[in-house]
């Protein structure tokens, strides 16, 4: 057995056995990765060892991991973070098929989706954003940090992304002589920073510190600059409150005109306008909630013809409909109508009159020709009519449906 080598010792002073240096981080117990940074920033600058630059890799970040590394960066001359698409879990990576692309192809298009996702992740985060001061603080800091104070300089934080393969990397490297780097398996958000169960580990000695700040550089030469500030500089602009208004009403009802529009694309016989469809549809949506509706918009507006497009709708269905309207209206309007748009064999229409002296209904004539309890819809034009015996005759409408 060959006798082990001693490892060369460390002078006590060697910044990489200072008590203060991270070594281990987990996030239990309050050993937390945004608690060692910033006691290890802190630490360097009081030993007037301020770091010129950290550098960040990262597969993902948010607002609120930056916030909690925010006094400390804003102290750093310059921060530098690399962004990449992490690959996806091999439990659940996707199988070839046939047909799919040979390497190094498939990887490519594998990396180009995942560039994706990371795109609508930062955007559903920062959709998810609460509305509180203190977010608005954090975002207006981290909007700083991101933008050139003057024309022509760089920002505090630059950001690139990664794009020619998956970066599954995560490291903080300390750009100062005893700086070194604490790398492991943290993203650069308040998840990985303090909440999530993570393996972090401190190096402070070369070669291992030299090769990682050459492999974070190597990186980023290749990487592509990345607009972070975008995403996050639409919550700072202004909007017309109409605009907002407007969207506050799709979030609202997005989905019923998703519904809306899905139930009446299909093409229809009788001539209605996009309102007077959107009239239908939330007709036909209140009548089965409440197995009846009222329709009163004004004069000239197209009551009729909405109407007639639930009528034919229920035609289509064969199930019968009884239309019921003045005698005057009966033999002229309706008359046309039934005719014009074939509605005759599924539409009785009746007037006022022949309803009330119906046999069915205590009267001594025959005027329905199917038992009242057969039809599916009854319809009944100028329905103010049909009021109360106390109710006085004159209104400010007239034509309901």
């Amino acid at each position: 057995m060959s006798e082990r080598k001693e490892e060369p010792s460390l002078a006590p002073q060697h910044p990489a056995l200072s008590p203060t240096r991270p070594l281990f981080i987990d996030n239990r117990d309050g050993n937390t990765l945004d608690r060692a940074i910033a006691d290890h920033l802190r630490t360097l600058r009081q030993e007037m060892a301020v770091p010129w630059e950290v550098c960040i890799a990262t597969a993902f970040f948010n607002v609120q991991g930056f916030n909690l590394l925010a006094d400390e960066l804003e102290q750093v001359a310059h921060v530098r973070l690399l962004l990449g698409a992490e690959p996806t879990p091999e439990a659940v990576t996707p199988l070839r098929r046939p047909g799919d692309p040979p390497e190094p192809k498939f990887t490519r298009c594998q990396v180009s989706a995942a560039l994706k996702n990371l795109d609508a992740g930062l955007a559903r985060d920062r959709d998810l954003l609460p509305f509180d001061d203190a977010t608005d603080k954090a975002l207006r800091r981290l909007l700083t940090v991101l933008h050139p104070t003057r024309d022509g300089e760089r920002p505090k934080l630059e950001v690139r992304r990664f794009e020619n393969h998956f970066l599954h990397a995560k490291a903080f490297v300390f750009r100062v002589r005893g700086g070194g780097l604490l790398v492991g398996s943290s993203n650069f958000t308040a998840g990985g920073l303090r909440r999530n169960l993570e393996l972090n580990l401190g190096h402070y000695e070369d070669p291992v510190v030299g090769k990682v700040e050459t492999w974070f550089d190597e990186l980023w030469e290749q990487a592509a600059p990345y607009d972070l500030a975008a995403i996050f500089d639409r919550l700072m602009a202004e909007y017309p409150p109409y605009l907002i208004y407007l969207r506050v009403l799709l979030a609202l009802y997005g989905t019923e005109l998703e519904e809306e529009a899905d139930e009446i694309a299909g093409p229809g016989n009788i001539p209605v306008t996009t309102f007077q469809k959107h009239g239908v549809w939330r007709a036909r949506r209140i009548l089965r909630r409440f197995h009846g509706v009222l329709i009163a918009d004004g004069v000239g507006l197209g009551k009729t013809f909405i109407a007639g497009e639930i009528i034919r709708l229920y035609q289509l269905e064969r199930r019968p409909v009884l239309l019921v309207c003045p005698a005057a209206l009966r033999d002229s309007t309706w008359d046309d109508f039934l005719r014009d748009y074939d509605f005759q064999r599924s539409v009785e229409c009746v007037s006022y009159e022949q309803l009330a002296g119906d046999e069915q209904l205590g009267g001594n004539q025959r005027h329905l020709r199917r038992p009242v309890d057969e039809f599916a819809l009854v319809v009944v034009d100028e329905a103010h009519n049909y009021r109360n015996p106390e109710a006085p005759r004159a209104l400010p409408y007239s034509g309901d449906c």
